[in-house]
């Protein structure tokens, strides 16, 4: 079998420069799951080549395999969580338009406030921020209060740096990403071509990427 790309001839020992090294290509991506192998349609070298469009593809479905985790299959290889999400958190489901919600970020199952806040009833002090930052954001509020006259020391407080208990989280789908059609159309077009190979379509009627 010829490598779909360079055109060379794909064995596991290539031997000279007419040749190249066979690999088990994930006709869907190894990042979303996918478990559909193909050693017959791209190289080792010309594979890795789109290293770069596949993690852009699979960073796209990252909400939907985080909040699947524990129902998918292990990924073949690579790290199979550390995700970095974003999105919003919302006080109810029935979110407004032009309501923007607090914007937080998501990982290893923590839910963070991207900017600090904090609510005051009465004596009691609610502080919401990461676990970094925390400490900086109270220093900055007893600034803050002694200026105003107040005393930090006079309220109860109680620290959250995980949010998730707090509302509604929508994560992001394509909000933030600049190129998601791109993104997108690049990793849907390349599964299809190599589904059609797969599948014995010939090289002049599949579709190219």
């Amino acid at each position: 079998m010829r490598c779909y790309v360079c055109n060379r001839k794909m064995v596991d020992k290539p031997t000279d420069s007419s040749q190249c090294k066979a690999h088990g290509e994930h006709i869907i991506h190894n990042g979303i799951r996918g478990k559909l192998i193909s050693r017959a349609i791209l190289c080792e070298e010309c594979g890795g080549a789109y290293r770069k469009d596949d993690a852009n593809f699979c960073k796209i479905f990252a909400p939907f395999v985080v909040a699947l985790s524990d129902r998918l299959i292990p990924a073949d290889h690579g790290k199979t969580d550390g995700n970095m999400l974003k999105g919003s958190l919302f006080k109810t489901p029935d979110v407004k338009e032009g309501d923007e919600g607090i914007e937080i970020t998501a990982k290893n199952g923590e839910i963070i406030p991207v900017q600090p806040f904090d609510t005051i009833e009465g004596n009691k002090m609610d502080v919401y921020a990461g676990k970094k930052r925390i400490k900086d954001y109270l220093n900055v509020l007893t600034k803050e209060l002694a200026d105003n006259g107040d005393d930090i020391a006079n309220y109860t407080i109680e620290r959250h740096t995980d949010i998730h208990d707090q509302g509604y989280i929508a994560y992001y789908f394509s909000k933030g990403n600049d190129n998601f059609n791109e993104e997108f159309k690049k990793g849907m077009i390349k599964i299809a071509t190599e589904y059609a190979l797969h599948c014995g379509i010939s090289r002049g009627l599949s579709m190219f990427y």
